[in-house]
């Protein structure tokens, strides 16, 4: 069957509003590129071909502010803030080859959808940070706004943090407005070698202690035959060789550090980002929010070549058949792609009670006849 179409807001507002009054419920989704996250599309859900809202609609670089059509490809939005010098600061991954999706186009609404943000997260903040405004559709068939065109708004609910990471749970976008950053002229990455990830945890969290910003920092238990542990430094190139030198010093005694530059340095973090280091995955593959302080103990113990370490500890990527076990540690655990799942989780098993009472309660008051995405993040309304 061929997907609806909406043309305009106001044809999906009466496309929501019927299908909610004839109990039907739709799969909400950008590109596509990260389709295997969350839980499997409930039964009967019809797809809906977004397309129509696309293309950049206001872009003023001296302002900093873009706004676009959610399903914008990421590759057109970053193209033209390239031909400015300037860059979305989250650092959208592509996630894509994860979810066996390798032909999907990732977008601009599918990545603030997922709140995904890549390494520089750690200095610049996710998706949710960067993400002004918004026009959307509820799953009640109702067309609002929330934000704005600029970077200080204060009126009203920040509904943009809420939409972002809801997976179109809970509204269909169809305007999005978000922060831009001049990109920086020269980007190096230091390297240190032969850590375990005691050690490695430990000069991440000496590094981003200093006063060298540092924009990236990952553990890989392999890269070239033996563990790396990755620091990058971003600005104008005199300031960063500076900051290198000081950076040296301030980790002598861990290991004599390697110097990655200009696109060896950007093509290593834009790996990290895609996951391309665990590549080709056997397993399904595993994302673990967690707190830095704790990664190396959870890490420790995992075989050889089946993780890998992001934001200076806090993010762990594993491939393994089984979900990883948490251990009464603090995190979060969510199924990411690779080879099938023999037991995929749903999100909401790994939610606390507190969390999920919230989550459903944002679900019931934005979209009460569960018509977006049901099931995806938790169990449908009124399942119990």
């Amino acid at each position: 069957m061929t997907p609806p179409r909406p043309r305009d807001e106001a044809d999906l507002v009466e496309l929501v509003a019927q299908t909610g009054a004839d109990g039907g419920h739709f799969l909400i989704e950008g590109g596509g590129s990260r389709s295997r996250i969350g839980a499997a599309p409930a039964e009967g859900a019809q797809r809906v071909d977004l397309s129509a809202f696309s293309g950049v609609i206001d872009y003023e670089p001296t302002e900093l502010v873009l706004t676009a059509g959610p399903a914008t490809p990421l590759d057109e939005i970053e193209a033209l803030l390239a031909a400015n010098n300037q860059m979305l600061a989250f650092e959208p991954p592509r996630h894509a080859a994860l979810c066996g999706r390798t032909g999907a186009v990732p977008t601009l609404g599918g990545a603030l959808a997922a709140n995904a943000g890549g390494p520089r997260r750690l200095s610049a903040g996710a998706a949710r940070d960067h993400f002004l405004g918004f026009r959307a559709v509820s799953g009640r068939g109702e067309a609002f706004k929330a934000g704005g065109k600029v970077v200080k708004n204060v009126t009203g609910f920040d509904l943009s943090k809420v939409m972002a990471g809801s997976w179109g749970t809970l509204a269909v976008l169809t305007e999005v407005s978000v922060k831009v950053l001049p990109r920086p002229p020269f980007t190096a990455t230091l390297v240190l070698t032969g850590l375990d990830p005691t050690r490695a945890c430990a000069a991440m969290a000496r590094a981003c202690g200093s006063p060298a910003p540092i924009t990236g920092a990952a553990h890989l238990d392999i890269h070239d035959g033996r563990p790396a542990t990755l620091l990058r430094l971003e600005g104008f190139e005199p300031s960063v060789r500076v900051r290198v030198d000081a950076l040296r010093g301030l980790l002598a005694e861990f290991d004599k550090a390697e110097l990655l530059e200009g696109g060896d340095s950007l093509g290593l973090w834009r790996e990290i980002g895609e996951v391309t280091p665990l590549n080709p995955l056997t397993n399904p593959l595993w994302r673990v929010s967690i707190p830095a302080a704790q990664a190396p103990a959870f890490v420790s113990g995992l075989a050889p070549e089946t993780w890998m370490i992001d934001w200076a500890g806090g993010l762990v990527w594993i491939a393994a058949e089984e979900p990883p076990h948490l251990a009464g540690r603090d995190g979060h655990v969510q199924y990411w792609g690779g080879a099938p799942a023999s037991a995929k989780p749903n999100t909401a098993d790994q939610l606390s009670p507190g969390a999920l009472r919230i989550s459903q309660g944002l679900k019931a008051a934005f979209d009460p006849k569960d018509v977006l995405n049901r099931g995806r993040l938790f169990p449908p309304l009124g399942a119990g």
